[in-house]
């Protein structure tokens, strides 16, 4: 399946539809619509199952996701309100959200705050949890937004995810990140569980004689 995807993201570069410079940018909604959607769509189904939705077949999955105002009552019917919900957000990121995302470049219509421009905003008063944490939007080349948030919290978070994976964690993120980590380990029950070596040291002597 990720062999198809990246196939056909290999043809619309080479077809000027996508471009990979400084990251992978939409160019044609078009083509994302017609080549890489149903391809998301088919990725989407083991997280689906994964989940818990499973009680419809996969082909009333991808109706779900392709054309939801084609649900069949019986189908609202088996699945649960909270599967239905899960549904309901895989067709908006894929048919509306992702190619949204994908259209705009990073720290140039979106970015996570650097730390001098947390630490400025900061003592100017005017810097709220969601912006030091989210992407926000920018005015131009590396220059976000005095004020400015998304006020679709998906687009929030998509453009949020794809701002990590294309800047970083910052050091502040990564040292929040461990403290949660340790928070988390602190509250789970039992004993930690001992991790592998992943340097262990060579045997100096593999092939032990047998004592006489």
């Amino acid at each position: 399946m990720l062999e198809r995807l990246r196939a056909a993201v290999r043809r619309g570069v080479e077809l000027q539809l996508l471009q990979r410079v400084p990251h992978l940018v939409l160019l044609s909604e078009a083509y994302y619509q017609a080549e890489m959607r149903p391809l998301l769509a088919d990725w989407m189904l083991p997280w689906l199952r994964r989940q818990g939705v499973r009680d419809i077949t996969d082909e009333q999955m991808l109706v779900a996701i392709h054309t939801p105002s084609a649900v069949s009552a019986a189908v609202q019917q088996v699945l649960g309100d909270r599967h239905i919900k899960m549904l309901n957000l895989a067709a908006d990121w894929l048919n509306h959200l992702l190619p949204h995302a994908l259209r705009k470049v990073n720290r140039v219509h979106y970015g996570l705050l650097r730390p001098h421009e947390i630490a400025r905003y900061s003592a100017a008063g005017r810097l709220p949890r969601s912006r030091r944490f989210l992407a926000v939007p920018f005015v131009g080349k590396d220059a976000p937004s005095h004020a400015s948030e998304y006020a679709h919290p998906d687009i929030a978070i998509g453009l949020a995810t794809l701002a990590y994976r294309y800047e970083g964690m910052r050091p502040a993120d990564f040292g929040a990140a461990i403290h949660h980590l340790r928070a988390e380990l602190d509250s789970e029950i039992g004993e930690p569980h001992p991790h592998p070596n992943p340097n262990p040291k060579p045997n100096p002597n593999p092939n032990p004689k047998p004592h006489p």
